[in-house]
């Protein structure tokens, strides 16, 4: 039976996280260039990613850059690969769709679904969206680091 991805939350005013999203601390330099980055804790155990989009995150077009997108992406996957897996993991393959624009003050809420967990590999997949619409969808997986 395929689970389904959890619905997002409603946004709440601008800069306001909804309900269940805490400020997320990360552990890695590269990810604190985000800026704040929220979590949830989903009744399936997955984590789901949110953001608010500022103006450090535009290309040129005024719209998300595709690699905040990706980033984005890849660190909620293997976030949860490797809590599926309990072991570190390192990304192996992703790829990535772009399916709308993401602008300027909008709130990206990341779901998590992971499609099968194996001795070595983990294979996951996500959906972005901004107000319930689609924005990028990802498909990643996942190499266990040996101990």
């Amino acid at each position: 039976m395929e689970a389904a991805f959890p619905p997002p939350v409603p946004s709440a005013p601008p800069h306001i996280p909804p309900p269940g999203f805490v400020e997320y601390v990360p552990t890695g330099g590269f990810m604190r260039t985000l800026g704040l980055v929220y979590t949830r804790q989903e009744t399936d155990g997955s984590i789901t990613a949110g953001l608010f989009i500022h103006e450090r995150h535009l290309n040129t077009h005024q719209v998300a850059h595709g690699g905040l997108l990706a980033t984005v992406a890849d660190s909620i996957l293997g976030f949860n690969a490797g809590k599926a897996a309990t072991a570190p993991v390192v990304t192996v393959n992703l790829s990535v769709s772009y399916l709308g624009r993401v602008k300027e003050h909008d709130w990206l809420e990341v779901a998590v679904r992971i499609e099968r967990t194996g001795r070595r590999l983990v294979f996951a997949s996500c959906l972005g969206q901004v107000g319930g619409q689609p924005v990028v969808k990802a498909e990643g997986v996942f190499s266990v680091v040996a101990s």
